[in-house]
């Protein structure tokens, strides 16, 4: 081998060296991008719903989930990036056996909260409060409800299986001398509410955020009664997302705290307007308090 053959046989060697010193930097740069990327993934969260009824769940013109809990539902994970929603539309009862299986992350359907699902899953704070009311029409000679004898010689047309449907029924088996007449139907909410508007009934008994949404949006001509009295449909109950009881913390703490967020800002106000054609929201200084006890 001539002077001049080492000569360029070290310049090759010195390069070769020279350029994996400066590559070694960059590749391990590219190491620490995916381990960031990786540690900042975004986690998906898989939500059920049975798309109804309305105004809590609905399917709009367009096809897509719509109305008040999927409006608020996206409104608080429009704020937190580190999320991205898939929501499915599924069964009823599938909604709690797919929490159970651990299937789905969240539950939206307006649901109540009940001793037997305590024990079961895990709540997110109250979204909004609501009250049964009777909607009925002038000529019903319904004026006042001090409580279900109130509606004695009334037609109310209702859904056999339903919360009210199962107290009309109970409260009739125990008073034989002042009957409800009751019309039961397997129609949608809006069309038994028609019916009453249309005089064929006297009243239905419903959350008024339901009277609300079907009176504005089929023009109905009604008017409603808060149901009083000692009877199970009297006061105000609560509906929350639930969760699966051993839930992750972090996503409920999120929502819970976005919540009250979207609260403060007005945003949960503006939500409840357009669907319900009423604030509904719980006090802010309540969400606060049962926030801050866990």
């Amino acid at each position: 081998m001539t002077i001049g053959q080492r000569r360029n046989r070290v310049i090759t060697v010195l390069a070769a060296a020279l350029a994996f010193a400066v590559a070694a930097p960059t590749l391990s740069g590219c190491g620490a991008a995916d381990a960031s990327t990786s540690s900042t993934a975004v986690k998906v969260v898989n939500v059920a719903t049975s798309g109804g009824p309305a105004p809590y769940i609905l399917k709009g013109k367009d096809g897509k989930l719509d109305g008040q809990n999927i409006e608020l539902l996206r409104a608080i994970f429009a704020k937190l990036p580190q999320y991205k929603l898939n929501i499915q539309t599924v069964d009823f009862s599938a909604i709690f056996s797919g929490l159970d299986s651990g299937r789905y992350d969240m539950g939206v359907n307006n649901f109540a909260k009940t001793a037997e699902r305590e024990k079961r899953y895990t709540f997110s704070l109250p979204l909004y409060n609501k009250q049964y009311a009777v909607a009925t029409t002038s000529g019903s000679g319904i004026t006042t409800v001090t409580g279900l004898e109130s509606f004695a010689g009334k037609t109310l047309i209702q859904s056999p299986t339903n919360n009210v449907g199962v107290a009309l029924k109970a409260y009739n088996d125990k008073h034989a001398d002042a009957q409800i007449t009751l019309k039961f139907s397997q129609s949608d909410l809006g069309a038994m509410l028609s019916e009453v508007a249309a005089g064929r009934a006297d009243g239905s008994i419903n959350d008024v955020p339901v009277n609300n949404y079907y009176a504005h949006t089929l023009d109905l001509d009604l008017k409603q009664f808060i149901i009083q009295g000692d009877n199970e449909l009297a006061g105000i109950s609560s509906s929350y997302f639930i969760f699966p009881k051993d839930a992750d913390k972090q996503l409920v703490s999120d929502v819970n705290n976005t919540f009250i967020a979207l609260v403060k800002d007005g945003t949960s106000k503006k939500i409840n307007n357009k669907w319900f054609y009423t604030d509904l929201t719980p006090k802010l200084s309540d969400l606060q308090s049962e926030n801050e006890q866990g």
